[in-house]
């Protein structure tokens, strides 16, 4: 065991601290059947976030490209029911947002915790 194993419950018991209820992510489910070039209108399935918290991006995370400035960030637990992707989004306050990037960190050893990154 590493000390990071040792964070991931103390991380997701602060983050739970500051849980902001409004706050889902939105998986898109591929379609079933339909054509290489038809396939489908993907169903959404709706993940609650666990010990998420949003704001606008911290400085140090834009890059210009895939994160900017006006971009918002949500901080949340590893303990999930879902894998970050960037074909999905996510609901803040009733808002849909896609994400850009989603970074787990520290980016080695075990993931302590998941930065969302949505525009």
């Amino acid at each position: 065991m590493s000390i990071y194993d040792d964070l991931v419950p103390v991380a997701t018991e602060v983050l739970n601290e500051f849980n902001q209820p409004n706050l889902l992510y939105v998986e898109l489910v591929p379609a079933t059947g339909g054509t290489p070039f038809n396939p489908g209108e993907p169903t959404p399935v709706i993940h609650p976030i666990i010990g998420g918290v949003a704001r606008g991006v911290e400085f140090k995370y834009v890059d210009g490209s895939q994160v900017v400035a006006s971009d918002g960030q949500i901080t949340c637990s590893v303990k999930q029911s879902f894998t970050p992707d960037i074909k999905d989004y996510v609901d803040v306050g009733g808002q849909r947002c896609k994400i850009k990037r989603a970074t787990g960190l520290p980016p080695t050893a075990p993931v302590v915790y998941i930065i969302i990154y949505e525009r």
